[in-house]
């Protein structure tokens, strides 16, 4: 919540020069704070079990952990820190600038939707809006 409320808070700016890291003095692994990461390992321990049980092969299993682990990193610890960089490179790309510019206007509103109590209600995404808009219909 401290990424959320403190420092890309509703009455903050979501964007700065540099990313303002949430976990700074916390256990992490670069910015991934252990609320992500314990659920995430046990999740990694369990379909490794579940692997091993139907005998995937060694090679299908490096395949898959090497593409969930890649895309987690691209997209929770690079995309969304870059949805709150000013100036980041996407930005001034004349292919990416439409799409990125897009993803952060509704990344920033994952970080300004609260709802009557002052509670954040909307917060399913991690770097992308569909989330919260796939999930809201679901509370």
């Amino acid at each position: 919540m401290r990424h959320h409320l403190v420092l890309y808070g509703p009455l903050h700016k979501t964007a700065s020069d540099e990313y303002l890291d949430a976990t700074l003095g916390r256990s992490s692994l670069q910015n991934i704070g252990l609320e992500w990461l314990i659920p995430a390992a046990l999740m990694i321990t369990a379909i490794a079990l579940l692997f091993k049980v139907v005998h995937v092969s060694i090679g299908y299993q490096l395949l898959s952990f090497g593409t969930m682990l890649a895309w987690s990193f691209v997209m929770f610890s690079f995309m969304h820190d870059a949805m709150h960089v000013d100036g980041f490179w996407m930005e001034n790309n004349r292919w990416l600038r439409r799409w990125f510019l897009a993803a952060r206007r509704f990344h920033d509103i994952h970080h300004r939707e609260l709802n009557d109590s002052g509670s954040m209600n909307r917060n399913f995404s991690i770097g992308f809006y569909f989330f919260d808009r796939l999930l809201a219909g679901s509370r």
